[in-house]
């Protein structure tokens, strides 16, 4: 059924969003110099409990990341597309959200008397013995796990002050490198190669791992930025990821505990009700549908919420930057149901560290009508901003 297409200029992948509250996975079409256009989606959601255990949440990832691959490889290919087609499918792209994965960034500096030349010999040492540094500082850790490299790239690169996209062949007296690190948990990622193969029979050559930071980071450098200083917020269920942009560098990513779930269960606790109402609730809080009464008293509730998510929020950016000297231009990516709520929340003025911050903001939020004239979506199905996302970076990675 499956086969890496060679010799083609079209290609069929899977693109998988593994997050920490859903898995969406998506059949996509992708060809040279047109949209990557969507054929089949599929979303699958975590259930929510009242206290987020780590062992449920992997648990949850696993059988979540099988059923949507069943149905990537079912349902898929029962579009029109395929209409006298071969069904096959070339690459398996899988992107991982917090709490998966761990990245580092580091930037390098190299000064010589006498010019030297950057090969990709030269730049492949440099990033081996990054990896080499990283893994012995993993395994320094007490009851450390064994880690897989996912990622190892040179997001920006400098020969003599001057910015090159492409170094290869430049000769120079100093050379600067902004590397990006990520790795994920051995065990944890051969349990999603032994998924894969299972379910597509396609080997580990064919799946490509990437984790969110870097994605979103490069697609909304190359699309969205007008300026090479912004901070990335990545809104999940269960996690917000902060990632620090400086001279289109990835400088730092910090990570607190708070989503849509963190507000569902206030919601659930302040109101004594499941998670599913709470949910519930939450909907037609953003749809401005509730009573006055329940109106009332979800409003004090989420600034309750607000309160203790700020407390997050100002530890996050101080451990981003302890003078909080950022960018004023942030870019969101959040499900739409909270955008707003969070959005709220970053205006709100403060007396804290993050006051300056507040005041100059200038927020982004990526979501569809802002990505809507880069991608074709013939799937009949709904997306969201995050697979939108996953498959404009996989287009870049096809066409290098």
């Amino acid at each position: 059924m499956f086969s890496f297409l060679n010799n083609s200029d079209e290609e069929v992948a899977f693109s998988i969003d593994v997050g920490n509250g859903t898995v969406t996975g998506a059949v996509v079409v992708y060809k040279k110099e047109q949209k990557p256009k969507f054929i089949f989606v599929v979303k699958k959601y975590f259930s929510t409990s009242e206290i987020l255990e780590s062992k449920k949440l992997s648990s949850d990832m696993s059988s979540l990341f099988e059923e949507t691959l069943v149905l990537l490889t079912t349902k898929g290919f029962e579009h029109r597309y395929w209409k006298n087609k071969s069904k096959k499918v070339s690459k398996i792209m899988i992107s991982f959200s917090s709490p998966w994965f761990l990245s580092k960034t580091k930037n390098i500096h190299i000064t010589n008397d006498k010019e030297f030349s950057i090969t990709e010999a030269f730049l492949h040492d440099i990033l081996n013995n990054e990896v080499t540094i990283l893994k012995n500082e993993l395994k320094s850790g007490e009851g450390s796990e064994d880690y897989e490299v996912v990622e190892k790239s040179i997001v920006h690169s400098k020969i003599n002050g001057y910015v090159l996209d492409d170094s290869i062949g430049k000769t120079t007296k100093t050379f600067d490198a902004s590397l990006y690190l990520s790795v994920v948990g051995k065990e944890f990622l051969n349990k999603i190669h032994d998924s894969v193969h299972k379910i597509t029979h396609l080997g580990e050559k064919h799946i490509i791992v990437n984790t969110f930071p870097l994605v979103v980071f490069t697609v909304t450098r190359d699309h969205f930025s007008i300026s090479p200083d912004f901070v990335l917020m990545d809104i999940t269920s269960e996690i917000t990821d902060l990632t620090l942009v400086k001279d289109d560098i990835i400088e730092k990513t910090v990570s607190f505990p708070s989503g849509k779930n963190f507000i569902v269960r206030q919601i659930s606790k302040a109101l004594n009700v499941s998670a599913e109402i709470a949910e519930s609730t939450l909907k037609l809080f953003v749809a401005k549908k509730l009573d006055e009464n329940m109106l009332s008293k979800v409003s004090e509730i989420m600034s309750s919420i607000e309160k203790e998510w700020s407390i997050y929020f100002e530890s996050a950016l101080l451990e981003l930057s302890p003078e909080v000297n950022l960018p004023s231009s942030v870019f969101i990516t959040s499900d739409f149901d909270t955008a707003d709520i969070y959005t709220d929340f970053l205006r709100l003025q403060k007396l804290d560290a993050t006051s300056v911050f507040r005041k100059n903001l200038k927020i982004t939020h990526l979501d569809l009508d802002k990505m809507n004239s880069f991608y074709e979506n013939e799937s009949g199905f709904s997306l969201d901003e995050f697979i939108v996302l996953i498959s404009l970076f996989y287009k870049k990675v096809i066409a290098k």
